[in-house]
């Protein structure tokens, strides 16, 4: 039987959330899935966005936690008050942008 190979993998997805400040769901699981089967998984999120309950708190742009074997990194973006906003539009180009220094902060 060949060995296992780890991979390090990105899920990228700027409503990620964990169960405690969301809902979790499937880019979560997923991720937390492919951990246990020994991957190394960074979930990859916006700090905010309207469907989170309880939004991390930044001081840099970049956060990165340990959850359940997993990397979760949250992107520093602005906040807005409602789903309907231009400043929800601004915060999807925001976190992209941001994404192109994720390199520099991951060295997988």
């Amino acid at each position: 039987m060949a060995p296992k190979i780890q991979k390090t993998i990105w899920i990228i997805n700027q409503y990620a959330s964990t169960p405690e400040t969301g809902m979790g769901g499937r880019h979560y699981y997923l991720a937390k899935e492919l951990a246990n089967q020994g991957h190394k998984i960074y979930l990859i999120g916006a700090s905010f966005n309207h469907l989170l309950r309880k939004p991390p708190k930044l001081n840099n742009a970049f956060k990165i936690e340990e959850v359940e074997g997993f990397q979760f990194v949250w992107v520093k973006v602005p906040s807005y008050k409602e789903a309907h906003s231009k400043k929800r539009v601004f915060n999807w180009f925001k976190f992209a942008w941001k994404l192109l220094k994720l390199p520099k902060v991951i060295a997988d």
